[in-house]
């Protein structure tokens, strides 16, 4: 199940309060207020990796968290956040002759952080993780209420790639399942089922649902966000292996990675970020605009 704490505990500033707070829009379709994203098209994850592609994806996502379309930045960050390990190295290289604006320079390290705590090897239990943790109040099951605020996404989990801190949970369903049947004469034919979206009454019937898919398996979510209603598909992490009092430990697994996150960052991007691009021109070219 997700991780259930004191909301006192979750009051202390974190590390990372990081500019980029994601949303998924990719191929949407507007019915009235409805906006509704596939899964296997969304922008979170990208169907070619930056290096097929001579790094002409890496820098053109890049260049689109510096767009004036907030949802285009939003978009970039959700693919940018997608990226593997040796993307960061693709990524780390082309920053050195590329220039940024102030909005890429604020986005760019929490991005960085988030892909390599996602990377980051862990002991792993065969059971999907959405990486969210809970304050006291909202165990209560109240069969009136239907939906579960999102306050405390755990970085470098798929949580916190996809959902906005304020989203609340609607409605969930597993993703569609294959099953072999019998079919006509006998032979072996694949049916896929769809699970029907329930609504969400609290805390415990969100972490059943979630426990009951597989890592990489896509959870199906309709939430409520900034007035709207979303149907968003978020393929799961594995939940980690964590001691008795998970609530302690889990601090403990998440502090180890941030610190390792943040060390990563340091001193491999940062003095890339705080310094300017080599262009190949000398100073007094530069100075001259040349």
């Amino acid at each position: 199940m997700e991780t259930i704490i004191n909301s006192a505990r979750c009051n202390r500033t974190r590390l990372w309060k990081w500019g980029c707070n994601v949303t998924i829009l990719a191929l949407v379709i507007l019915m009235g207020d409805r906006l509704v994203g596939a899964a296997d098209s969304s922008p979170g994850m990208p169907t070619s990796k930056p290096g097929q592609s001579n790094n002409k994806i890496l820098k053109q996502w890049v260049q689109e968290l510096s767009d004036d379309d907030s949802t285009v930045r939003e978009k970039a960050c959700v693919k940018l956040m997608g990226m593997d390990r040796n993307d960061l190295k693709l990524l780390s290289e082309m920053l050195k002759t590329m220039p940024l604006d102030a909005q890429q320079r604020a986005m760019i390290p929490g991005i960085v952080k988030q892909v390599y705590m996602a990377t980051e090897p862990y002991e792993r239990l065969a059971q999907g993780f959405l990486g969210l943790r809970f304050d006291l109040d909202q165990q209560m099951f109240d069969p009136m209420q239907v939906g579960v605020e999102v306050r405390h996404r755990l970085p470098g989990f798929c949580a916190f790639r996809f959902l906005e801190d304020g989203d609340v949970i609607l409605r969930m369903a597993p993703s569609a399942v294959e099953n072999i049947v019998q079919g006509t004469g006998g032979a072996s034919v694949k049916e896929r089922t769809h699970p029907a979206l329930v609504d969400v009454h609290g805390v415990e019937e969100f972490q059943s649902i979630v426990k009951s898919c597989a890592p990489n398996q896509a959870l199906q979510m309709e939430i409520l966000r900034r007035g709207r209603v979303l149907l968003l598909a978020v393929p799961l992490d594995s939940r980690p292996v964590l001691p008795a009092n998970e609530g302690l430990s889990i601090d403990n697994f998440e502090t180890e990675r941030e610190q390792a996150a943040e060390d990563y960052y340091l001193h491999t991007f940062a003095p890339v970020i705080d310094h300017e691009p080599t262009s190949g021109k000398t100073s007094e070219e530069r100075a001259a605009g040349r």
